[in-house]
């Protein structure tokens, strides 16, 4: 399941795309490659008990085939975002998307 996405600008004097090399993060919708390479991941992920994770993709902005679209990174332990996409911008919703999120994971596993 897609909680959110997003894309990250380089700083001027950095042309990494991080958070500790002053990189920003902007709005993102995502596009069809985006979308088909999260629904083929989730199930190995969930399978090996990985169920909030930041997939780091590059490729095309429009128009964006699963062909061209290329996963470059899997963040399983510290997802970027927690701590700088949450202080940068309130707009992603991130917190509340967590919550209810491992709220419905609870439920399901439990048979709530």
């Amino acid at each position: 399941e897609l909680l959110t996405s997003f894309g990250k600008i380089p700083d001027d004097d950095d042309q990494r795309a991080n958070v500790n090399t002053g990189a920003k993060f902007i709005p993102f919708e995502p596009q069809q490659g985006d979308l088909e390479l999260v629904e083929k991941m989730s199930p190995l992920l969930v399978k090996e008990g990985l169920h909030l994770v930041a997939l780091d993709v590059i490729g095309p902005e429009k128009d964006g085939t699963l062909e061209y679209t290329k996963l470059i990174e899997l963040n399983a332990r510290c997802p970027q975002w927690q701590v700088g996409l949450v202080s940068q911008t309130e707009a992603f919703d991130i917190p509340n998307k967590v919550i209810e999120y491992s709220e419905k994971l609870y439920r399901e596993i439990n048979g709530k």
